[in-house]
């Protein structure tokens, strides 16, 4: 495969929103959570990549909302944006995380934006 280089889609991490689950006052480090979607993120990527085989022009954002449990889990989740099958996708990747606890008393609500590019065609 001498002379080929192979391109590679890209998925870009917005910044997170978090704030407290009405009623309660958790609290949890923005750079936390973003350690944590991070560590998954080759799982968001294989999202992507597998609905690109089928649509090649896909290319877009999703968006994703979820609450964070007092315990670190991954309570109530959306996911919507560039195609269903993705977000639907990134939903379920993001639903297996388990984070630290929050500080204070209640979860979290976080809001959370995915930018998927195609790669470029050219060298």
């Amino acid at each position: 495969m001498r002379g080929r280089s192979s391109a590679v889609p890209t998925v870009a991490i917005g910044q997170a929103t978090v704030s407290p689950i009405a009623g309660g006052n958790g609290e949890l480090d923005k750079a936390v959570v973003r350690r944590y979607v991070k560590r998954n993120i080759q799982k968001i990527q294989y999202c992507y990549e597998k609905e690109l085989l089928a649509k090649p022009t896909l290319e877009g954002a999703v968006t994703t909302t979820f609450t964070i449990t007092d315990a670190g889990t991954v309570g109530k989740t959306s996911a919507t944006g560039v195609d269903v099958t993705v977000a639907a996708c990134v939903g379920n990747v993001i639903q297996g995380i388990e984070f630290p606890r929050p500080k204070g008393t209640g979860g979290v609500a976080v809001s959370y934006l995915f930018t998927f590019e195609r790669a470029s065609s050219s060298p």
